[in-house]
């Protein structure tokens, strides 16, 4: 186990709503740790913006945060047609990533 892993915390102020069924896979871009990869059982692919959260922790329940860009079976013909198993950020290129 990495440090990093063992340093892993639940959030009490940003709650993350995947469009699809459930998340099978998760990717934190590692640079900026700004945008964080959803893969789910329904082909899909969701991209969440994590790091525009208050600095505050708000009262009450969190928000839920919906998906910058989702790609689903239905907006992309051509991908996956069965459930995302790993998603994975291209190393040097926080732009590009690997379903």
């Amino acid at each position: 186990l990495s440090l990093r892993a063992s340093t892993v915390a639940l959030s009490s102020h940003l709650e993350l709503t995947p469009r699809g069924d459930a998340v099978t896979t998760l990717s934190l871009e590692a640079i900026d740790e700004r945008y964080l990869l959803a893969g789910c059982a329904d082909a899909s692919v969701a991209l969440y913006d994590v790091a525009d959260t208050p600095s505050a922790p708000p009262r009450g329940p969190p928000q839920p945060r919906r998906p910058v860009v989702q790609a689903t079976r239905q907006s992309c013909r051509s991908g996956h047609t069965g459930a995302v198993a790993c998603v994975q950020w291209f190393p040097h290129d926080t732009g590009a990533f690997v379903p």
